[in-house]
């Protein structure tokens, strides 16, 4: 049998005197209680007489009361023994806890729980309020940065997307020229509108410039040209 119990605490147990057929013995003469604690590290050592003896409640079933000292221990065996005849040797074990979960909380103990709750409420920089207060400061400058990233020159999405389109078709302007026997000069120009394109004007939306030469071996071009995509 093991019982769990509050430490250094006076205290009752309750438990059977039984003879070797297994049945209870009422009115079990000679009784002896002894008791033996030690810490949850330590080494049990002789067992010494309990304060109090055990005695019967009914039909078998016994008491005995631990004083206060028996029980300031981390674990307390308990020994009963009886003179009648076939009875066996009764050993308790017990397991003490500093804590009661079934003591109810003193006024006192209920004042310090409160104290240190208003304690963490009012603690600087640290309340709910004030921590929301935060979060919200950040979201606001995210916020603002994702603003000012939309609307930097160039780099919104709308202008990236015109210059993607810079890239295909119309906007496409190709300049080459015959400059001896065999070689030939060409310039890619990508621009951000048609309009642009077909005027070809360097300052007026250019967006990508790509020069490049080339030699022929036969059916070479005789005169300098343009061409434009439309």
């Amino acid at each position: 049998m093991e019982l769990v119990i509050k430490k250094n605490q006076a205290t009752w147990i309750t438990f059977p005197i039984v003879k070797d057929d297994g049945t209870w013995i009422s009115g079990a003469a000679g009784l002896d209680s002894e008791y033996v604690g030690y810490s949850d590290t330590g080494e049990p050592g002789a067992f010494a007489d309990c304060t109090n003896e055990a005695s019967e409640i009914s039909g078998g079933i016994y008491k005995l009361e631990l004083a206060q000292g028996e029980t300031n221990y981390d674990k307390i065996d308990i020994k009963i023994t009886s003179t009648t005849a076939d009875s066996l040797d009764q050993l308790i074990k017990i397991r003490t806890t500093d804590n009661d979960p079934h003591d109810n909380p003193t006024a006192t103990a209920l004042a310090t729980v409160d104290s240190n709750v208003d304690a963490i409420l009012v603690d600087t920089s640290t309340t709910l309020p004030a921590t929301l207060t935060t979060i919200e400061g950040k979201i606001d400058t995210v916020d603002s940065n994702v603003d000012a990233i939309l609307v930097d020159t160039s780099t919104t999405l709308d202008v990236m997307l015109k210059r993607i389109l810079g890239l295909v078709g119309s906007n496409v302007c190709v300049d080459y020229t015959f400059t001896g026997d065999d070689n030939t000069s060409a310039s890619i120009y990508v621009y951000d509108t048609k309009a642009n394109a077909t005027t070809h004007n360097k300052s007026d939306g250019l967006l990508y410039e790509y020069s490049m030469s080339c030699s022929f071996s036969s059916n070479k071009p005789t005169t300098s040209k343009r061409l434009k995509e439309s």
